[in-house]
């Protein structure tokens, strides 16, 4: 129908799914937590990139787009990782609710913020999009990409067991060091997230394009002095 829509009803599940953390007493809620959030975000990721290029479109300026959504990475960035050590904190001393509903609360705001902002320069695809799927699929069954995705994907899924078993491991050595619980912990394990995280992400955002951009980028080509050159 449009990004915008798709982008606000993303929007619009995310709270749902962060609030559900608050009755959280069994698996199944923490299972329904998850899928809400996973399909809240499945409605924003890649709507919300498309819109903000529309837009850019409209305006004349979408070859600044990497450079503009580079910036917004950049700021969200610190955003984030300010937010996530005053949770850790709030949490601590406070508790894990007040936590949950300040975020859910700065999520729902998201989306009257949403609905202010136009949608410009958007067209109907002509092609629908359960097409376009079935032929991204085949062409991810193509051998040169295929291989490329399995190995993408088998390094992913066991860098990601390895972090989600290691961290409430790490989490526990850090408690029993100083002699308190894991929560009591909380605002310090997530400074070192952040550090840990946030600040080389921050980094491969802030020089993304600049080095290896310039090694691609177009320019002149220098031919040495015409001595090394037979007559």
């Amino acid at each position: 129908m449009s990004r915008k829509t798709s982008v606000l009803i993303g929007l619009s599940i995310m709270p749902l799914a962060t609030l559900l953390f608050v009755f959280l007493k069994n698996f199944w809620v923490l299972l329904a937590s998850e899928l809400l959030g996973t399909l809240g975000g499945s409605f924003v990721s890649g709507s919300l990139q498309a819109w903000f290029f529309d837009n850019l479109k409209a305006e004349g300026i979408e070859g600044q787009f990497k450079e503009i959504w580079r910036s917004t990475q950049k700021l969200s960035l610190v955003v984030s990782s300010t937010t996530t050590v005053l949770g850790g904190l709030i949490a601590q001393f406070f508790g894990f609710a007040p936590v949950i509903v300040l975020t859910a609360l700065v999520q729902a705001l998201l989306v009257p913020l949403a609905m202010s902002i136009p949608e410009v320069g958007f067209s109907k695809p002509e092609t629908s999009y359960t097409l376009h799927v079935i032929n991204s699929w085949r062409e991810l069954r193509k051998p040169e990409i295929a291989w490329l995705i399995a190995y993408l994907l088998s390094v992913t899924l066991a860098l990601n067991q390895f972090r989600k078993f290691f961290e409430p491991y790490l989490e526990e050595i850090l408690a029993l060091f100083l002699g308190t619980t894991i929560t009591g912990t909380l605002g310090i394990l997530e400074l070192v997230e952040v550090l840990v995280k946030v600040i080389p992400r921050y980094a491969g955002v802030a020089l993304e394009g600049k080095s290896g951009g310039f090694s691609m980028r177009p320019r002149p080509l220098e031919y040495p002095s015409r001595r090394f050159y037979p007559s």
